[in-house]
This record gives C-alpha cells, structure tokens and sequence, in this order.
C-alpha cells in the first residue's frame, strides 16, 4: 500500500491539530459571547424596570409630566381627546 511521506503526514497531522483547535476557540469565544450578552441584556431589562418604577412614582406625585433629563424641569403633559368616528 502506498503511503504519503513522513513530511507530509506530519504537515497533515499539524493542519488537521491547528484546524481542531481554532474549532475549539471559535467555540469558547460564542460560548463567551452568548454568556456576556445574556447577562448585558439581563442588566437592561433591570434597568428598564428601574425606569419603569421610577416613572411610576413621578407620575403617582406629579401626574402625567414629562421630564428635562438636563434640568429636572416638569413640564405638564396635555391629554388630548381624540375624535372616534362612528
């Protein structure tokens, strides 16, 4: 049976080795990124809650406003009635 040379069984061993540990690598790296992103949108969806109750709480003690983020100033959001055709 013929056979490659010793040389290039060698080179083949080490692409196939260096194929399998970039396999590998690219594996842990999504691994890693799901994790980061998984817990990055758990942070937001905490942060949204946060916003959510503190709305709450501003609209419980001032009505409905909204808010300058630069300055703090209230300004008193108007209810506009709307026509439903009939």
């Amino acid at each position: 049976m013929a056979t490659v040379s010793t040389e290039q069984l060698q080179k083949l061993q080490e692409f196939s080795k260096f194929t399998a540990e970039i396999k590998s690598a690219l594996g842990d790296i999504t691994v890693q990124y799901e994790l980061q992103k998984n817990n990055i949108l758990r942070q937001l969806l905490d942060q949204q809650s946060n916003v959510e109750q503190l709305e709450k709480e501003i609209t419980e003690e001032f009505g409905n406003v909204s808010v300058d983020l630069t300055t703090g100033e209230i300004t008193l959001q108007e209810i506009t009635n709307v026509d439903i055709p009939e």
